[in-house]
């Protein structure tokens, strides 16, 4: 008797149970298995019965729970520079001021303008960009002397619909007011 609790095993892998019967499929697994069978597979399969290889070591916190206090502690003594990643906050002012609530009203509002469709091809639904335009981002936060996140929420000239279209990707890498091109 094999592993799995069949005899006669043949050169091409049809199987026989212990009644002489052929086994469903090749994998000689025809829905009964003996107990015999099971519990092997149980033991090597599962490893039902092993304990943990972290059971009773230091530092597991298998069914502990922290109080608000020590999550609090964990979470201080991980903040800024006393993280080990940490890069003296150098996320740049475009990304924040992307990341903040006005930003992201101002693109759901130009988005419904324009009916969630791309203004240079028609492309409807889909995956679409905001584009400032005709005055591109980077020129209104250098106008107007930009440096922080608080300075662009009060700038009117950012958040005008008047000077923003829906773009898919493909016609907004093409237009002069992506990324780092200049208008001619």
């Amino acid at each position: 008797m094999d592993k799995l609790g069949f005899t006669n095993r043949k050169p091409n892998d049809t199987l026989r149970n212990d009644k002489g019967q052929f086994a469903k499929g090749s994998s000689g697994f025809n829905g009964k298995h003996t107990e015999e069978a099971k519990k092997k597979m149980s033991k090597t399969w599962f490893k039902k019965g092993d304990v943990s290889w972290n059971k009773g070591k230091p530092g597991t916190m298998t069914g502990k729970k922290h109080t608000p206090e020590t999550i609090k502690k964990m979470s201080e003594a991980q903040r800024r520079d006393k993280n080990h990643a940490w890069k003296g906050g150098t996320t740049k002012l475009r990304v924040r001021i992307w990341h903040s609530y006005k930003y992201r009203q101002w693109r759901s509002d130009i988005f419904t303008r324009d009916d969630f469709t791309c203004q240079l091809c028609d492309k409807h639904g889909g995956y679409l960009e905001v584009d400032h335009y005709p005055t591109r981002f980077i020129d209104i936060i250098n106008n107007n002397n930009i440096t922080t996140v608080e300075e662009a929420v009060k700038c009117e000239e950012l958040w005008n619909i008047n000077n923003g279209r829906t773009l898919c990707k493909e016609c907004h890498i093409n237009t002069e007011t992506y990324g780092n091109k200049k208008k001619n």
